[in-house]
């Protein structure tokens, strides 16, 4: 057939609650950031969680069950999954084990089971129209943490050639962010990462999406973004002094991707910049490819700033100051993008 028409995403983006304890410190902490992306008009067509929803790190299998049920039937009770499809990922906190990987793949019957042998539902694609998104597994008891499989993946790449779009999610980053770093526990095992990158590379991915460090980030390497957020509600931030909760609202067409971010506490108030809003900011201000997070001001007082980065290189649009350590990154990005590909 003729080319594919291109069609809008609408999605929202977030990780890492470390829930599914009733009582808990982060049964509060995760509410809150959910009543956000719930209030969110018009709702996106679907949610992707990179990861590390319950606490889990138990080796009894029946507490790590109750956990899932909670934060499954409870916790996420807010999301009609028959409308609004949920997509998740393996992480550290989740499939430490081969008892809870296969708990994992037990209870996430929501997702596609499509991955390599012996990986269904821990590796998967979901194609969308003439979007593919790969979900891959960087915590498999295979390979263990820090390391992710890419002969699958670069078949997958390969399969949905004729996709206008191509997101990948996965739970830990490949690159270091806030300064906080350490291969295998903190990002991927560094050739490995360097493997996985060239293989994003080679088939014309648009976007990385990551948690596991617990801050919001922004990078490009070698003409990829790598999008890190970890806000959906565990209380420990990377670091304190100015990351804190949140989740990203993403919107992706044939312009480009748009991803907005402010924390559940602006929003709650009315203070949180709108999409629509976001979308003509960045029309008058640059055209192709880029990302633009929204930063809310000291407090929520002062409004937000929206910065585009595109091609290697961050550009303030409208009003706010540069507020956190992840925009200074992004500020100071070199233009010619100095970190290359393998």
């Amino acid at each position: 057939g003729g080319p594919l028409v291109s069609t809008r995403h609408h999605f929202v983006v977030y990780g890492d609650c470390c829930s599914g304890i009733p009582g808990a410190l982060h049964e509060e902490t995760a509410a809150s950031v959910n009543r956000v992306v719930a209030a969110l008009r018009p709702p996106p067509d679907f949610v992707c969680f990179l990861g590390d929803e319950v606490m889990g790190l138990t080796t009894d299998e029946a507490d790590l069950r109750a956990q899932w049920r909670f934060w499954l039937d409870h916790e996420m009770a807010w999301l009609d999954r028959s409308s609004t499809p949920l997509y998740n990922v393996p992480a550290n906190h989740t499939t430490y084990d081969a008892m809870s990987e296969r708990v994992y793949a037990e209870v996430m019957t929501h997702l596609p089971a499509n991955g390599p042998v012996g990986q269904e539902r821990l590796t998967y694609f979901v194609r969308r129209g003439d979007l593919l998104m790969v979900f891959v597994n960087t915590a498999s008891t295979a390979l263990g943490e820090g390391r992710v499989e890419t002969d699958w993946l670069e078949d997958a790449l390969r399969l949905h050639a004729d996709a206008r779009h191509k997101l990948v999610f996965g739970h830990h980053p490949v690159w270091p962010v806030n300064g906080f770093s350490g291969a295998y526990q903190r990002e991927l095992e560094p050739e490995n990462g360097r493997r996985f990158w060239a293989v994003l590379r080679r088939h014309g991915v648009l976007a990385y999406f990551c948690s596991h460090m617990l801050a919001f980030d922004v990078q490009v390497h070698a003409g990829i973004l790598q999008v890190l957020t970890a806000g959906a509600g565990t209380a420990h931030l990377m670091p304190p002094e100015w990351e804190y909760l949140h989740a990203v609202s993403a919107v992706l067409d044939e312009s480009g991707l748009l991803a907005g971010k402010a924390r559940s506490t602006v929003l709650d108030r009315g203070k949180g910049i709108g999409r629509t809003q976001i979308d003509r900011r960045v029309e008058r201000a640059v055209a192709g490819v880029g990302v633009v997070a929204v930063m809310d001001g000291a407090g929520g007082e002062t409004g937000a700033g929206v910065f585009v980065v595109a091609h290697g290189t961050a550009l303030k649009v409208g009003s706010g100051p540069y507020l956190n350590g992840s925009s200074a990154t992004m500020k100071n990005a070199p233009a010619d993008d100095s970190t290359r590909a393998p």
